[in-house]
Order: structure tokens, then sequence, then C-alpha cells
């Protein structure tokens, strides 16, 4: 049985390979839009179904690096510490992604959370072996 895929998710995948495009081409604006977008459609459907995940977690991941590149560290540790909160159950090497940029960030703005952030990146890198 063929399983049809949702205008939506379509969407999503779409706008991430748009931002990936762009983000080569050294268009960072619009990638970092294209991500955000991917992120906002993204977060309204993954309760409804864990596919979107993918799609969430990479947007974040790529949305915080742009902001990073393009300046905006502190923007970009806000929008990590918020969304982590959200996927800290979730299992994704994107989690894992978004950990060290936490770490890394951590040092500038939250130097009390060096430690919990570098715990939970062992522990994401233990699930990721065992899940090997």
């Amino acid at each position: 049985m063929t399983k049809v895929l949702s205008e939506k998710i379509v969407d999503c995948y779409n706008l991430l390979f748009v931002a990936e495009g762009e983000y080569r081409k050294g268009c960072w604006m619009r990638a970092l839009i294209c991500y955000e977008e991917c992120k906002n459609i993204a977060k309204r459907l993954v309760v409804e179904d864990e596919v979107y995940r993918y799609c969430y977690m990479r947007a974040v991941r790529k949305e915080a690096q742009l902001l990073r590149l393009l300046g905006f560290e502190k923007k970009s540790y806000k929008l990590l510490v918020l969304e982590y909160e959200r996927i800290r159950e979730w299992d994704s090497i994107d989690k894992f992604f978004i950990l060290i940029q936490l770490w890394d960030l951590s040092a500038v703005f939250d130097r009390e959370k060096i430690e919990e952030y570098w715990r939970a990146i062992e522990m994401e890198l233990i699930r990721i072996r065992e899940s090997e």
C-alpha cells in the first residue's frame, strides 16, 4: 500500500531544500526565512504526526546556525534554549547538534548551564551509540 504524503510535509521538505540552496548561494537571509517558515509549519503539525519532527529539528538547528553567522548569537541562544525544552525527550541526531550549539553559546551567555548541556551531550552520545 502506498502512503500519500500530506501537502504540508511536502511544503516542509521543499522549504528545507530551498533553504539549503539559498545558504549555499550565500543568500543567508532568504535561507533564514525558509528555515523559520519550515519550523513554524512543523511546530503546528508535529503534535499530529511525528514525521514533522525531522523538519522541525533540522529547521531549528539551521536557523540557529544562520543567526550565529549573521551575528545574532544571543538571539540564536534564546531560540535554542526555548526549542530545546520542547524537544528534550525526542530522539534525533539533530538534537545532538542542537545541544552542541547550546553548550558552545552557554559559555558566553549562561556559564551556569555549561555543565548541564555537557552532561546532556554525553547522554545523547550514549543513546546514539546504543541505538546503532
